[in-house]
């Protein structure tokens, strides 16, 4: 045996590695079964909604929802870890909801009156299923709309096409950074 085995720093190391291995369990380590991103823009009056606020962002110390939530301070894509998870999990989970007449943004309420309506769509398509109910797919681009007119063809294909980079079935654009996908709401163990 050689003697830097037998030194007090290596075994040290070694016993502090093992020790940090051993505390990450096997799921910490293993893909998600379910992972899946769209694209969202509320507009409201004209207006788009700004979700790049810490109050709808998921962290370690602000867990939204395991299920669906955004992070990383990207308010354009909606994370699912959950198959089941609707756009009304995703709107309960930021303090607002949505239904086939009302959006509540958790400050005021927006509801069809024949004057302004509130329409949800997707992939350019208007939805129509209770709007609180519908699982979005990886990959959609989805409009939640309250105004009165509907959106143009230019203003639905603004939505970013981020979810795919996010899903890797894209490459990112220079400069975007995507970061670890740590976002359960528990920090997962890094090696």
């Amino acid at each position: 045996y050689s003697t830097i085995f037998m030194q007090k720093p290596f075994i040290v190391i070694v016993l502090l590695s093992f020790v940090a291995l051993a505390g990450c369990s096997a799921l910490d380590l293993e893909p998600e079964d379910y992972h899946a991103h769209a694209d969202i823009m509320v507009l409201i009056n004209g207006e788009v909604f700004d979700f790049n606020k810490a109050q709808y962002m998921s962290t370690a110390t602000n867990p939204l929802s395991e299920n669906v939530h955004m992070h990383d301070f990207n308010p354009h894509v909606v994370h699912f870890h959950n198959e089941s998870a609707t756009l009304g999990d995703f709107f309960r989970s930021v303090g607002m909801s949505i239904d086939s007449r009302c959006f509540n943004s958790g400050n005021s309420e927006y509801c069809s009156d024949g004057k302004k309506n509130l329409f949800v769509y997707v992939n350019g398509l208007p939805l129509a299923l209770q709007y609180d109910t519908y699982i979005p797919k990886d990959l959609d681009k989805i409009v939640v709309h309250y105004g009165e007119s509907v959106p143009s063809q230019e203003l639905l294909g603004s939505v970013t096409s981020e979810s795919c980079i996010y899903s890797k079935k894209c490459l990112a654009p220079p400069g975007f950074d995507i970061g670890n996908e740590s976002c359960s709401g528990t920090e997962p163990c890094r090696l």
